[in-house]
């Protein structure tokens, strides 16, 4: 069955994005508008930053919407699309992943939070990234799912090549983050991958990089680098996210 994306979960989000992911245009509005008692000048501005506020909010939520209609390869993540537009029970989404984590044998009821957030990391890269996009957008989108948090371990690798994995020569830029999810003993690895068509310029831009988020500045590192330099003007191939045990 077509899914249909509930209203009101729409509407909430669209209300979250306004006053609490977006905050600050948020309250630069509500501070200029609050001048504008005594100045019509800041009160324009005021209103200028709300309605800035409330546009970025339904783009950032369409998105989210649009991913969530869409089919996935991956049966898991299908199930938690299909709870989330659940028209019959606004409860299902949380059932589901109730559910989820009694069944697993890896995760304790006091790890409910730090299990949903990582799914969240997930579904957030996801719904950034989309066709047309930019080698630069991505990679902001990429550093921007960083700033959620997976508690610790938290680790960025940045890595390029020259590679035949699809039985054909692709360079490959990739940006990898990893944690621990379900089995504590064993790591995740939610990867962007950006696939160019073999060229001279990239035939030696082999490149493994290690990232602490919490003291080194991604955007900056990964846009300064060489493999960035050499392709970031060239059309790309194909872009793939997934996340796998390593």
């Amino acid at each position: 069955m077509k899914r249909k994306y509930p209203l009101k979960r729409f509407l909430f989000g669209v209300a979250l994005q306004f006053f609490i992911f977006n905050f600050i245009l948020f309250l630069l509005g509500a501070i200029f508008t609050f001048i504008g008692i005594w100045s019509k000048s800041c009160s324009y501005i005021g209103t200028a930053f709300l309605i800035l506020d409330l546009i970025v909010s339904l783009v950032q939520q369409i998105k989210i919407v649009i991913f969530t209609l869409k089919e996935d390869d991956d049966p898991e993540l299908n199930e938690i699309k299909d709870a989330i537009c659940d028209p019959d029970d606004p409860n299902a989404f949380m059932e589901y992943m109730e559910e989820k984590i009694k069944t697993s044998p890896h995760v304790e009821a006091e790890d409910h939070n730090e299990y949903l957030m990582k799914l969240v990391v997930y579904r957030n890269l996801n719904a950034s990234i989309h066709e047309g996009m930019t080698l630069d957008e991505m990679i902001d989108a990429f550093a921007a799912m960083c700033k959620t948090s997976v508690g610790d371990p938290d680790d960025i690798l940045f890595e390029t090549g020259t590679y035949s994995f699809s039985g054909e020569k692709e360079f490959t830029f990739s940006l990898v983050r990893q944690f621990k999810f379900l089995d504590p003993n064993e790591y995740v690895q939610l990867r962007l991958c950006v696939t160019y068509a073999p060229r001279f310029r990239t035939t030696l831009l082999y490149k493994v990089k290690w990232i602490d988020p919490k003291t080194q500045d991604l955007v900056q590192m990964v846009k300064s680098s060489l493999p960035y330099k050499a392709v970031k003007n060239l059309p790309y191939c194909k872009v793939n996210i997934h996340i796998e045990e390593t």
